[in-house]
């Protein structure tokens, strides 16, 4: 092979060259200059080559498919939160107006002043809810957070929780349903007439009652029978309270340890058929013989050597347990 090393030669090339518009120097490096062309990464090959996305790709878009449906959720579950937060607060509110109003009214009229009830609602929220409070106020503030929403219930519920609590519920013997969502009629010792739906008596015998009778027992206006027998119930019988029952057939305090006098009020109760008061403290004239006045009643009992009772006027009662 023959080669020139004349300058000549070379001279004709770089004339060539420049004639056809090309910077020679560019020529040379034109290659370098060049950027690399990226080299793709096998895992994310376009879907037009390969017709499919790479395995990293896959997993990620799941992992936002995911990511994205529990934040979906998570909001749904907080708008149906803030919602049902909502509506039940505003359901609420009314319902427990309603309960102290209904008891307000009825004591209003039944002109019961002997207790104290404030109509501002956020008083009963801040009642202690121990013996340092007044037993009606704690029965309200329970009334209000009661879950079972009964109209026809509100009062007889205010009052049977009163006693409750002035009666030493927390420690009775049984307390099945008491102060719970349970109708009231399903309450242990609450009894029912009419297809257990109206309140009829009070059988608490022998079940831990401890305290003095409340005048709040004067609400239970429908009442026919009172069974509180074997208790440790001390005090006085509260005779303005009882007067009140006008309904009362059957009254049973024996086996306690209530002082003071039978009540003349009892005396004056037209439908009271059944009155046991012994093995007490009481003393005084039986009140069933004042102004030689007599009732015709099927059975009674009292302490005879504490309580004065004539002949002529006991003898005419008929069964008795002197």
């Amino acid at each position: 092979m023959i080669t020139s090393n004349h300058p000549q030669d070379h001279l004709e090339d770089i004339l060539e060259v420049t004639e056809a518009g090309e910077d020679p120097t560019e020529f040379k490096d034109e290659e370098a200059k060049q950027p690399a062309k990226p080299q793709k990464n096998p895992l994310f090959r376009d879907v037009e080559e390969t017709g499919r996305w790479g395995e990293l790709q896959r997993k990620e878009i799941y992992g936002v498919l995911i990511c994205g449906t529990l934040f979906v959720i998570l909001v749904a579950a907080i708008f149906f939160w803030i919602s049902f937060s909502t509506t039940k607060e505003s359901s609420e509110v009314p319902h427990a107006r309603a309960k102290l109003d209904t008891v307000l009214g009825i004591l209003q009229e039944r002109n019961h002043t002997s207790i104290e009830m404030p109509s501002d609602m956020s008083f009963y929220t801040n009642v202690v809810d121990d013996e340092s409070s007044p037993a009606y106020h704690r029965a309200m503030k329970w009334l209000l957070s009661d879950t079972l929403a009964l109209h026809d219930e509100y009062f007889l519920r205010f009052v049977l929780s009163s006693l409750y609590f002035d009666l030493g519920g927390e420690a009775w013997k049984n307390s099945t349903n008491w102060l719970t969502g349970a109708k009231t009629c399903d309450w242990f010792g609450v009894e029912c007439a009419f297809g257990n739906e109206h309140f009829q008596g009070l059988n608490l015998d022998n079940n831990h009652l401890m305290g003095t009778l409340p005048s709040t027992i004067g609400l239970l206006n429908n009442v026919s029978n009172i069974w509180l027998s074997d208790n440790a119930l001390h005090g006085p019988i509260p005779g303005a309270a009882f007067a009140k029952l006008s309904k009362l057939a059957v009254l049973f305090v024996d086996n306690n340890r209530l002082s003071g006098t039978v009540p003349a009020e009892l005396g004056n109760l037209s439908n009271l058929g059944l009155l046991y008061v012994q093995e007490n403290n009481l003393s005084g004239q039986w009140p069933f013989c004042l102004n030689n006045e007599t009732k015709h009643y099927k059975k009674y009992g009292f302490d005879s050597d504490k309580i004065t009772c004539s002949v002529d006027c006991c003898e005419s009662f008929g069964e008795s347990n002197l």
